[in-house]
């Protein structure tokens, strides 16, 4: 006997949410951009920023730009000379983030936002982590950290609103991005 309608739409849809899963998780495990991809966003639902970014259209532009420079940090490490400091580096993305002599003062601003709103404990976990991983947690990768739900929304709002201050700065263009990296973080991010 042949299920019925409402039966037989939650046996395919089931199948269907199970086949892209393991799709996701195959893709993301060959696929070394999406490997680090990953990181930031580990399972196959909305991403935090587009989440955010549509829950809240005051963060919209913050949030694209965190994703760009996410984009951007991922695909451009060849050594450069940074245009504001003179320094070379093989990451100017990362460079401009958390070295730069010339957003040193958007960096005091960063760190006393986070003291002030997160609290000194979320400030020292943070401040734990590798460069790279900070960045996944201002791109909500919660799991990177032991801190409430709360504290990791005031943390990426401070972080999103920081990375689109860095964008401003140094005014890192969004066509810049060849089609792989646009394709793999920013399409993803849109599609999600």
């Amino acid at each position: 006997m042949f299920p019925t309608k409402a039966t037989w739409k939650l046996m395919v849809n089931t199948n269907i949410h199970e086949h892209e899963i393991s799709l996701w998780n195959s893709r993301t495990d060959v696929d070394t951009e999406l490997t680090r991809f990953k990181d930031i966003h580990q399972s196959l639902e909305i991403f935090g920023l587009w989440k955010l970014s549509v829950g809240n259209s005051k963060v919209t532009s913050s949030c694209k730009s965190a994703v760009y420079l996410i984009a951007k940090m991922y695909s451009d490490t060849r050594a450069i000379n940074c245009g504001k400091c003179g320094l070379c580096t093989d990451n100017i993305i990362v460079h401009y983030i958390y070295f730069c002599t010339h957003s040193e003062n958007l960096r005091h601003v960063l760190w006393r936002q986070i003291i002030d709103k997160c609290g000194m404990h979320v400030f020292n976990q943070f401040t734990e982590l590798s460069i790279e991983r900070q960045i996944h947690v201002i791109c909500s990768a919660s799991h990177l950290l032991e801190i409430t739900p709360a504290e990791m929304d005031k943390l990426t709002y401070i972080g999103i609103e920081y990375l689109h201050r860095v964008k401003q700065l140094f005014r890192v263009p969004t066509f810049y991005l060849n089609h792989y990296s646009h394709m793999s973080y920013v399409g993803l991010f849109h599609m999600l």
